[in-house]
């Protein structure tokens, strides 16, 4: 079956030079999941017009945040990054743009304490843009700040999976390992969500400074056990390729401090004793 077409003819033809327009039954090149034409006189005008609208809603996000921040508000420097950008994506409100958008909404909210506001306006996207967001921020103020701590605290929390008594830890393995082993037989897991690590920089301190805050919320929460699974703690530690692996540092982070919180370790479990 073919998709209907429009049954009227365009009021006025297009220019020679453009053979996709001479079909004055064709609507908006016969691409209407990218223009809208309500006129039928022309459909590249619609375009311009959210290009120049989003453009305009970046540089006042951008002179905001400045205003929050302290910091120079450069106009023409404004203008022409966020035009470049919005031109590259004709003005339609690509994913892209919408995060960048909400990661400067949260910037803002940051210095403002509006965050309230921001996760409304980040709502309807989903929880993955939160986690996105905060970690597009810690990337910029980095982990060495009382803001860093913060967003290091709500990422964590952010990328706090499963429920249960225990904490499953262990590798990570595509559709299996340690994720696939607590939401089978129950248990809270680390996982960040989807971009995350892109978001970090692919920078391995900060998202370790992130698993580790996982942790030590768990420990302070008072949790019966944290086990690794389908390893054991020995295999892990001898093995000189995982020495930097989020495994190892994880192991080796609980040796460290779990006793501290009322931990022991028994076998390949830290438990609750006291």
């Amino acid at each position: 079956m073919e998709p209907p077409r429009p049954l009227h003819v365009a009021s006025l033809s297009a220019p020679s030079e453009n053979p996709q327009a001479l079909n004055r039954y064709a609507y908006v090149y016969n691409n209407p999941l990218r223009y809208t034409d309500p006129s039928g006189h022309c459909p590249w005008c619609v375009v311009i017009g959210k290009v120049l609208l989003q453009t305009a809603v970046d540089v006042g996000i951008d002179y905001l945040i400045a205003r929050a921040t302290g910091t120079d508000f450069n106009l023409v420097d404004s203008l022409q990054v966020n035009a470049a950008l919005n031109v590259t994506t004709l003005g339609v409100g690509s994913t892209v743009a919408k995060l960048r958008h909400l990661g400067k909404v949260a910037t803002l909210a940051t210095h403002a304490d509006e965050v309230a506001d921001a996760a409304r306006l980040a709502g309807h996207m989903g929880d993955g843009a939160h986690a996105l967001i905060t970690a597009s921020r810690l990337r910029q103020v980095g982990a060495h700040s009382d803001e860093g701590a913060r967003l290091i605290k709500a990422l964590a929390e952010q990328s706090t999976r499963g429920s249960g008594s225990r904490v499953v830890i262990g590798k990570w393995v595509e559709g299996g390992g340690y994720i696939a082993e607590a939401q089978k037989h129950g248990g809270i897991y680390f996982e960040t969500a989807e971009g995350v690590w892109d978001a970090l920089g692919k920078d391995p301190e900060l998202a370790w400074a992130v698993n580790e805050q996982f942790l030590r919320n768990q420990l302070e929460a008072g949790v019966s056990r944290i086990e690794l699974v389908e390893e054991t703690i020995e295999r892990v530690l001898r093995d000189p390729t995982r020495s930097k692996s989020f495994t190892a540092r994880e192991i080796r982070f609980l040796l460290q401090e779990a006793a501290n919180y009322g931990y022991e370790l028994i076998g390949n479990s830290w438990v609750k004793v006291r």
